[in-house]
């Protein structure tokens, strides 16, 4: 459902501008409009049947298997519009992504079994075939089909809006919003329904269900008079200009995932304003995106500009209320507050300290896109705030944003939210992956601009690293992203094949060698005293054995070993005596106990390489 979601947000994304276009026409010359011109209207009936569809099933058809099945679907939608007197906006969303893959699935199929040559020819012919044949099943079938399930909607709709339930609706859209589902509930839900009432009522109060920015605005300012400094104040007020002014809402969720207390006064604020939107029989004309003030009060009708101002207001000052009191300022600090940036490698994310390097650059930097959700508010204005500091810098750079399962191959660098942090490395596997909490961190940018200066001075090596070897010239590379701080683990062997895995990673060994640190696990504990516990192999001929290497993890809150509790855990690979010798140096050096204290508490990876460093046979 979730990529259903993200499919129809994406094609409502790319087709935004023809939304708005739309829009501004309706609101300028329409009947209630600014300035009432019939001549100039009659252009929004055909904009609404014929453009938008076309538009809409192309580039349906086109995300799925390219532009030559967008074209295909384009062709296909026709039989859908002259089938209807109705606007078929909701149904090309669909037949276009169904056109797009049958196109592409059948070519996969079929080309492979052409002769040299031929592929073209007939490539071309089966993209005709597809096209006349939905044309015609469009027309005769799914046409009169999706007529009557739009009749039923609209009938849904109507009831839905004469009754006192849409309110509710806040309950489920703004906590979606705060776990970043807006742009799916948005444009991939509601902007569709939206649409197809404004066509015939001429506005909807669907456009201002989740785009309402009153309840957010009311947390951050809550926010703002409870931060005990300046400092916080600052990122406080940069945040409120972005989310009100340029309508990135984007900025205040990881506010309330801080405290999700504070789901509360943003779902009383999202049920008031929608509340108020209903009593006031109010709406929009069209998509208002991004979600600023500026355009949810320019795109209603003249006549009802002035509740929908009070609406959000209204709904600004219920959630300002209810955040005031469930805020405590002395819990509230920059440190909690603000997240910086983070490049992450395997499940380790650190997001309140400085960032390090987890996953070296292996390459020269020279792309960075910037990628959220739906490619256009926040991810755009991410990229505006490095481009300024790149520029500055005089460093050469190409910054671009884009939405998250849309990376262009050539991206060197992305940089996205933690959340969307597994969906960008699915979408860009050659990109080093930076992850941050928020947007309106600007610090982000700083040690962003920092690394890549570093990058330029260091060519291209930005990884701290200490080469050390044993008395036989065993040599093994100490890196920042053998050490793994603040893990999480709910069993030792949960524990251990994460462990496994980033060695696995860092090309100690094969998979299989997880395995092997299960099965001697089980045998007997490699629980070895005061915290530690290092777990390896059994088997010092191992095949599984690449190098020799040792990856470090710290579990602050303890993983249970028997009867033990382990907060630091070891994992070392080495063939033969290479393992007995890593082992018995590291097991005399944690018998220091402030030492191991310190590294069981410590945020810094600069204490565990000065504790390494201290080991004898890496000296």
């Amino acid at each position: 459902m979730n990529k259903l979601g993200r499919l129809f947000s994406t094609i409502v994304f790319q087709n935004i501008a023809a939304i708005i276009a739309v829009g501004i026409i309706k609101n300028l010359f329409g009947e209630y409009g600014w300035f009432p011109n019939e001549e100039i209207y009659q252009i929004v009936d055909p904009m609404y049947n014929l453009l938008l569809p076309l538009l809409i099933g192309y580039t349906g058809g086109k995300v799925i298997g390219g532009g030559k099945s967008g074209v295909i679907a384009a062709i296909a939608i026709l039989g859908l519009i002259i089938s209807s007197p109705v606007s078929m906006i909701m149904g090309a969303m669909i037949i276009g992504p169904l056109v797009g893959w049958i196109n592409k699935k059948v070519e996969e199929i079929v080309l492979d079994y052409l002769p040299i040559g031929l592929e073209l020819l007939i490539g071309n012919l089966i993209g005709a075939i597809i096209a006349t044949t939905f044309m015609m099943i469009n027309y005769y079938i799914i046409g009169p089909f999706f007529t009557n399930i739009l009749y039923l909607i609209s009938q849904f709709i109507q009831q839905v809006g004469s009754s006192g339930l849409l309110p509710l609706l806040a309950l489920v859209i703004e906590p979606g919003k705060v776990f970043f589902l807006n742009n799916i509930m948005n444009h991939g839900i509601l902007s569709p329904i939206a649409m197809q009432q404004a066509k015939e009522a001429g506005k909807s109060i669907f456009f201002l269900v989740e785009s309402n920015l009153g309840p957010g605005l009311g947390v951050l300012l809550a926010y703002l008079i409870k931060s005990p400094t300046n400092k916080d104040k600052n990122s406080i007020k940069a945040a409120i200009g972005i989310h009100a002014i340029g309508g990135v809402h984007e900025v205040y969720f990881p506010y309330i995932l801080m405290k999700p207390i504070l789901l509360l006064p943003v779902m009383a604020g999202g049920i008031t304003g929608i509340a108020f939107f209903q009593f006031s029989k109010v709406g929009l004309v069209t998509t208002p995106s991004p979600g600023s003030i500026l355009f949810l009060v320019g795109l209603a009708p003249k006549t009802d500009m002035l509740f929908v101002f009070l609406g959000i207001l209204l709904s600004t000052i219920v959630s300002f209320v209810i955040a005031f009191f469930l805020l405590k300022k002395e819990e509230l600090s920059l440190s909690v507050i603000s997240a910086n940036g983070d490049i992450s490698e395997g499940r380790e994310i650190e997001h309140k300290i400085k960032p390090k390097l987890h996953k070296p650059l292996a390459k020269k930097i020279e792309t960075i896109v910037f990628a959220c959700d739906g490619g256009m508010a926040s991810s755009a204005t991410g990229a505006a705030f490095l481009r300024k500091r790149v520029k500055a810098a005089n460093l050469h750079l190409n910054i671009s944003h884009s939405a998250v399962d849309a990376i262009p191959a050539d991206a060197d660098m992305v940089v996205t939210h933690k959340t969307l942090k597994q969906r960008a490395e699915k979408s860009a596997p050659q990109a080093t992956i930076y992850v941050f909490d928020t947007f309106t961190d600007l610090s982000v940018y700083d040690n962003l601009l920092e690394i890549l200066r570093e990058q330029v001075n260091n060519n291209g090596e930005v990884h701290k690293k200490v080469e050390v070897k044993s008395d036989s010239e065993m040599a093994i590379l100490i890196e920042e992203n053998q050490i793994m701080l603040d893990c999480k683990a709910d069993s030792k062997e949960e524990a251990i094949t994460l462990i496994g895995e980033r060695m696995v990673e860092l090309g100690y060994v094969t998979n299989g060698y997880i395995e092997e640190m299960l099965d001697r696990e089980k045998m007997m504990s490699t629980y070895i005293g005061n915290g530690v516990a290092l777990p390896h192999g059994f088997n010092l001929k191992s095949t599984s054995i690449i190098k020799p290497g040792f990856v470090i993890a710290q579990f602050r809150y303890g993983i249970k070993f028997n009867n033990e509790i382990a907060y630091l855990l070891i994992g070392i690979s080495g063939v033969g005596d290479q393992q007995v010798r890593i082992i018995s140096s590291i097991a005399g050096l944690i018998e220091e106990k402030d030492e191991v204290k310190l590294l069981i508490n410590t945020r810094k990876k600069e204490e565990f390489l000065s504790f390494l460093r201290k080991i004898e046979m890496y000296k």
